[in-house]
């Protein structure tokens, strides 16, 4: 009952129903598909996000402690300096003198790398006064817990915490060094004497262009993965509270991992879940305006769809006119829907009937025109050839008088034979080259020494399908046309595949001809000229089309290159 009483809705209003149904379906498909999509490209995105930002900051870092490190080797290996801070001081002009001397180098060593807060060398030379900034007591470092893997080291760096060396003592007398920066260390050992310098670093080289990002999170960690340093939002929040395993355990965070050169990691972690809640509420906005417009894309639609079945209206009563005057048309009789749509229907049902028996009609005309032209085309070379060959045979028995004649006519009746094909017009490439091989005897014995024929076939393509006696036509207007007097005649005959087409291909060195004589070959009508060539070329565009034929390219002097194109077709192509 239902169906029934659909059925005999307008067809405007159960189009109305049909779109309004599946538009809601598949809007709800749609978005729940490209929420989950977005999602997941967003996060996606985020990775990919925090693995740039990560691997900008090991490059930017690395820079800065190699920099850093180069400067240390310069202080490492300056003899002068090694000489000076371990030398014996007696007078106080020379302490002066060194201490003018290591304030304006320190300041000179700083000023290439911003970084460097402050150069401490901790010396054992009883004799060198310390100032509680550039020159220190051995024993303060000594005192260190760091002070054993410093000296084990030897003169590699070493990157520690100022707080985790030194004591809080350490900066009372000393307002450059901060226990927040970092310090690299160096052990050296000069002739009898030995000293370790410290290079303190600031520490805001580690925030670098992390100052910017927002959202995110910078640790960074020693080789015991001790957290040394905590970023948020751009600053430094490090705390003594601050564990790896808090890190670890947070809930909606996602981390990116890099290692330092001086083996120091840094780890970039962000908080997807309010990342994601601006996203929803975005998402969720979105949903809403796409609900809005869909409501009013189907008024509009409603509007239209109205507008076009009153005109649909119109044609059906157009129709059921026309239909009137015919006695064979009954509409109550066919099982279609009865609305304005079925009876459109129902009357191009009939009327694609008919089209499609006028359209085999046509067809079958065609098909009968077609094979009349290729046996008319076909019948007409037999004639010509055989005129030609039987000329060439009768000059060549007045010439010599001999035995020869009975191969050459052996040599005609072979090419003829194959030619006919039982009345076929289709042959392989293989029987073509057997056809055109008599003709090229006949030929060689009758110029005996004036022409010379090669032939250079792929093999692939003699199983190839071609209308026959193609060959032949070419090869005897090259033999009538093209010899020069007391020269021989090269011709060459070549066959390969292009993809889906067979390319064969006629060559001479003869006279060649020029662009108005080529052009009179293919146009010629009253047959004046180049039958044989045209008749081929006709053949193949009947038989395969337009795009398919004869092309000839010649230079008066210096021969002629045919190029024959058609599909290349095997057995079961057909043949007629």
């Amino acid at each position: 009952m239902k169906r029934i009483r659909f059925n005999k809705l307008h067809f405007h209003t159960r189009l109305i129903l049909v779109m309004s149904v599946t538009v809601v379906i598949m809007f709800g498909c749609i978005s729940s598909f490209y929420i989950v999509k977005i999602r997941n490209q967003l996060r996606k995105q985020v990775l990919q996000e925090i693995e740039v930002t990560t691997n900008q900051l090991q490059t930017e870092l690395n820079t800065k402690i190699r920099n850093i490190s180069s400067i240390t080797d310069m202080l490492y290996t300056n003899s002068d300096l090694n000489r000076r801070l371990t030398m014996e001081y007696k007078k106080p002009l020379e302490y002066w003198e060194f201490y003018n001397y290591l304030t304006q180098y320190s300041s000179e060593i700083m000023m290439t790398d911003r970084n460097i807060t402050l150069i401490t060398f901790f010396t054992a030379n009883p004799t060198l006064l310390p100032d509680k900034k550039n020159v220190r007591l051995y024993q303060e470092i000594k005192e260190s817990s760091v002070y054993q893997d410093i000296v084990k080291k030897g003169g590699s760096c070493s990157f520690y915490m100022m707080r985790d060396v030194f004591s809080k003592n350490y900066f009372k007398y000393n307002s450059v060094s901060d226990p927040r920066n970092i310090c690299l260390f160096r052990y050296l050992k000069y002739n009898s004497s030995y000293y370790i310098m410290a290079v303190e670093i600031s520490k805001d080289m580690f925030a670098g262009s992390f100052k910017n990002e927002r959202n995110k999170e910078m640790y960074v960690l020693d080789g015991s993965d001790n957290i040394l340093m905590h970023y948020k939002n751009g600053k430094n929040v490090w705390s003594e509270k601050d564990e790896l395993s808090q890190l670890n355990n947070q809930q909606g965070k996602v981390n990116s991992t890099c290692i330092l050169n001086n083996q120091w990691k840094i780890i970039v972690s962000t908080d997807t879940k309010t990342m994601f809640l601006t996203i929803n509420r975005t998402i969720y906005e979105m949903l809403y305006a796409g609900v809005l417009i869909i409501l009013g894309a189907l008024f509009i639609t409603i509007l239209i769809i109205r507008k076009m079945s009153s005109r649909i209206m119109e044609l059906n009563q157009m129709i059921r006119e026309v239909h009137q005057s015919y006695d064979d048309m009954d509409f109550v009789k066919e099982e279609m829907d009865q609305d304005e749509i079925g009876i459109v229907i129902l009357s191009f049902k009939r009327l694609m009937e008919r089209v499609q028996y006028l359209m085999k009609e046509v067809y079958e005309k065609e098909i009968k025109t077609q094979s009349i032209e290729l046996e008319l085309l076909h019948s007409q070379i037999k004639p010509h050839f055989l005129y030609n060959t039987l000329s060439s045979i009768s000059s060549l028995a007045r010439k010599y008088h001999d035995r020869q004649l009975l191969e050459m006519i052996s040599s005609l009746s072979d090419l003829y034979r194959i030619s006919l094909n039982r009345g076929k017009n289709l042959i392989t490439l293989e029987l073509e080259i057997q056809i055109t091989r008599c003709y090229i005897y006949i030929m060689e014995n009758r110029f005996k020494d004036f022409i010379h024929i090669s032939m250079d076939i792929e093999p692939d393509t003699l199983e190839g399908i071609i209308p026959k006696v193609i060959f032949q036509p070419f090869v005897e207007n090259a033999i009538n046309h093209a010899m020069k007097p007391e020269q021989i005649l090269n011709i060459h005959i070549s066959s390969k595949r292009e993809g889906d087409n067979l390319i064969l291909m006629v060559k001479d060195d003869g006279v060649g001809m020029d662009l108005e004589k080529q052009e009179s070959i293919f146009h010629d009508m009253e047959g004046r000229t180049g039958f044989g060539i045209r008749n081929v070329h006709q053949r193949i565009k009947i038989t395969y089309g337009d795009e398919y034929g004869v092309k000839m390219v010649s230079t008066e002097g210096a021969g002629t290159t045919v190029m024959i194109r058609m599909p290349y077709c095997q057995s079961g192509y057909g043949n007629n």
